[in-house]
């Protein structure tokens, strides 16, 4: 019986090595690297109601992801506020925002830090000057 399964045992091992992205070390790679999370504009109206969040999806929104000054990713934010970008190494980005309305709001957190490899959850505050 265990010599029946050996030849397949060995194809799905030679399946798993060869596919996808291997842990780093010498020659090998890591996963995704980048951030997914949902941004919120808030405060979003003049009057917030005590019952009810002030806050609403920030729709189409570009956000921008900088190193040394540089930016090397960029997202657009979906209906719901939802983004995901992929970046190509870990590391501490500044975070900016455009908007579509000439005003330039500004985002929190202003900084995020993602590791190698690591797809990380990051929730962002959007400001627009709603006073």
């Amino acid at each position: 019986m265990i010599v029946r399964f050996a030849p397949l045992a060995l194809v799905v091992l030679a399946l798993t090595a060869c596919g996808g992205k291997t842990a780093a070390g010498p020659g090998g790679t890591t996963g995704p690297t980048g951030f997914t999370g949902k941004a919120t504009i808030s405060p979003a109206q003049n009057i917030c109601p005590a019952t009810r969040s002030c806050g609403k999806p920030a729709v189409g929104l570009t956000l921008g992801f900088s190193q040394n000054g540089d930016v090397v990713g960029t997202t657009k934010t979906g209906k719901d506020g939802h983004y995901r970008v992929t970046l190509a190494n870990g590391g501490r980005y500044v975070i900016s925002v455009r908007g579509n309305t000439g005003i330039t709001p500004t985002v929190k957190p202003a900084t995020a830090t993602v590791s190698e490899g690591e797809v990380r959850q990051l929730d962002l505050m959007i400001d627009v000057g709603i006073r």
